[in-house]
């Protein structure tokens, strides 16, 4: 992650996403991963309609929008 990584969301129109209870209980909809974080981020992703920006192929598993990542070298 860049050491300005702030500067670079508000500069590219990212908003912080809290964690609501709509989103927890969206959660209990979705199939078993290894990853609880990935599985509370495409809750978040589908209950608000946005789609998440991942190089993760494990996330393609759910039936979420997806933006491929590119990883710098």
């Amino acid at each position: 992650m860049p050491d300005d990584l702030s500067e670079q969301l508000v500069a590219n129109s990212f908003a912080a996403l809290p964690v609501e209870v709509r989103h927890a209980l969206a959660v209990r909809h979705l199939p078993d991963h290894r990853d609880p974080c990935d599985r509370l981020l495409v809750a978040q992703a589908k209950t608000d309609g946005l789609a998440l920006v991942t190089a993760d192929q494990a996330i393609r598993r759910y039936d979420v929008a997806v933006l491929p990542a590119g990883v710098e070298p």
